[in-house]
C-alpha cells in the first residue's frame, strides 16, 4: 500500500479495488509487517477501512488537502507564490482549515496569504518577505484601500517577519491604524503609543502617513492627538 505520495496510494487503491476487500485482509496485513513505523501501519489500516467503506477518492480527500495545507503554511516565500500558481483553488479552499499542529505564527501568516491570494493582492507581500525593505510600502498602499481586510493581512504578515525595532514600530503604526478604523480607539492608542517606543527615528514623517489614511478611513483621526503628545520613552535595544 506505501507509495511515493498520498495521491498514488489513492490511485493505487482506486486501480486495485480488491485491496479493500476482506480476502485481502491477511495479504495485506503481511505487508503491512514490512512497514517499520507503528503510526504509518495505524494510518495505512485506518484509510483502508475508510476507502473500503467511502471509496478511496473520499478516504484520501481530508488527507491530501491537509498535506497540502501543512506544505503552504511550512513553504518558503517562493515555494509558496509556486504552491498559489499551481494549486491556487485547492489552497483557497483551505482558509479556516489549517493545520493545528503548525507553528502559530507561521499558520497566521500562511493564512493572511491566503485571504490575500482570495483578492488577488498576494503578490506585493510575497515580494516583501523575500525583500523586507519593501513592507513600509506594501503596508501603505494597502491602508489606501478601501477595505481593511486586505490591511490586517499584511500587517499580520509584517508582524510575523519583523526583526528589528524600526520592522516593530512601522508594523505596530499601521496595527494601529487597523485597530482605530475598527473602532478600538483607546487600544489603538496604546499600539500606537508602543509603535513609537520603539521606533529609532523621528516619527514626524508618520503625521503625513496618517493624514493620507485619513483621507479614505476618517476613522484613524483620533490617531492624530496620539502623535501629538511627547514620545514615549524609547525602548532598549533588542525590546520588542
Amino acid at each position: 500500500m506505501a507509495a511515493p505520495t498520498l495521491e498514488d496510494e489513492r490511485d493505487r487503491l482506486a486501480a486495485h479495488p480488491r485491496l479493500l476487500t476482506p480476502e485481502a485482509d491477511v495479504a495485506v496485513a503481511e505487508a503491512l509487517l514490512r512497514v517499520p513505523q507503528p503510526l504509518e501501519v495505524n494510518r495505512l489500516e485506518a484509510v483502508r477501512r475508510a476507502a473500503a467503506t467511502h471509496g478511496a477518492a473520499s478516504a484520501y480527500g481530508h488527507l491530501v488537502h491537509a498535506v497540502l495545507a501543512e506544505e503552504f503554511v511550512q513553504a518558503s516565500p517562493a515555494r509558496q507564490r509556486t504552491m498559489l500558481r499551481r494549486t491556487r483553488g485547492e489552497l483557497l479552499d483551505l482558509r479556516g482549515r489549517l493545520p493545528d499542529t503548525s507553528e502559530a505564527v507561521a499558520r497566521g501568516r500562511a493564512a493572511a496569504l491566503l485571504d490575500l491570494a482570495a483578492d488577488d493582492a498576494h503578490e506585493p507581500v510575497l515580494d516583501a518577505l523575500e525583500d523586507p525593505q519593501a513592507f513600509p510600502e506594501v503596508l501603505h498602499e494597502a491602508a489606501l484601500d478601501a477595505s481593511m481586510r486586505r490591511l490586517q493581512a499584511v500587517v499580520t504578515v509584517a508582524e510575523s517577519v519583523a526583526e528589528t525595532r524600526d520592522d516593530h514600530a512601522v508594523a505596530g503604526f499601521y496595527r494601529a491604524i487597523v485597530e482605530a478604523v475598527d473602532g478600538g480607539s483607546e487600544r489603538a492608542g496604546e499600539t500606537l503609543r508602543a509603535a513609537r517606543r520603539r521606533a529609532r527615528r523621528d516619527d514626524v514623517r508618520w503625521y503625513r502617513l496618517l493624514a493620507e489614511i485619513a483621507q479614505v478611513h476618517p476613522g484613524a483621526l483620533p490617531l492624530f492627538a496620539v502623535l501629538a503628545k511627547p514620545r514615549p520613552t524609547e525602548v532598549r535595544d533588542g525590546a520588542h
